[in-house]
């Protein structure tokens, strides 16, 4: 990570375009112990949709909501207030919308934690996605060893979503349990009561207003 002490560049999210509105949340899916089985489960909020567990349909449509405003348009107006993006203006006008297309790094955090969700059961989605990574673990049932762009892909993805924890790293406490198990072995849990975060609504409530990319091209990465 560089790090870089200078004014950062202006953003397109801005306080008139989306408040930084902040909320008090409880995390989902908590690593408990439980006393009586002498066992770690996992203790779910069956309101929340399911994110990761066995691939499924349900799964997948949890993850295509959540990315759905993944590349929405950007104005000319924006575009003159940004000069720090850049755009090559016969190569990058979207041919379908012929507009620009931006992508606030959240939801490339979110890209990238969901094509490493799919690597992790690439044998299903090799038979059952149709994005980038399916394609890619098509080609692998045939090509040995490991295809490198994708492995690159996936790396690429796991550091970036490194950076950005360690760029806005999440401060809540949490207090460390000891446990053991029946055949004493330990284990060392514990889960942070409450989170300040942003509103993530507000964000999704401001990306749905724009419009977005129907979907000409999967991006890579």
């Amino acid at each position: 990570m560089i790090h870089d002490n200078t004014e950062q560049s202006p953003c397109i999210v801005t306080a008139a375009s989306l408040p930084y509105k902040h909320a008090t949340i409880k995390f989902d899916d908590l690593l408990l112990f439980n006393e009586t089985s002498h066992s770690v489960y996992r203790k779910m909020n069956s309101s929340i949709p399911l994110y990761f567990g066995k691939p499924s349909p349900a799964i997948d449509a949890a993850w295509a909501e959540l990315l759905q405003y993944e590349y929405p348009a950007i104005t000319s107006e924006e575009m003159a207030l940004n000069p720090f993006l850049s755009y090559n203006a016969d190569k990058d006008k979207h041919p379908v919308t012929g507009r620009y297309h931006f992508a606030l790094d959240v939801f490339h955090n979110l890209h990238c934690l969901n094509a490493v969700r799919k690597e992790l059961d690439k044998d299903y989605y090799g038979a059952h996605d149709h994005g980038h990574v399916g394609r890619q673990a098509q080609y692998q049932q045939h090509h040995n060893p490991l295809d490198a762009a994708q492995r690159d892909h996936i790396d690429h993805c796991m550091n970036h979503i490194r950076q950005s924890l360690q760029c806005r790293p999440d401060l809540s406490a949490a207090a460390m349990h000891v446990f053991e198990d029946l055949e004493g072995s330990k284990y060392f849990l514990g889960n942070a009561e409450q989170h300040t975060c942003y509103d993530w609504e507000s964000i999704m409530r401001w990306a749905a207003g724009r419009e977005f990319d129907p979907g000409y091209t999967t991006p890579v990465g």
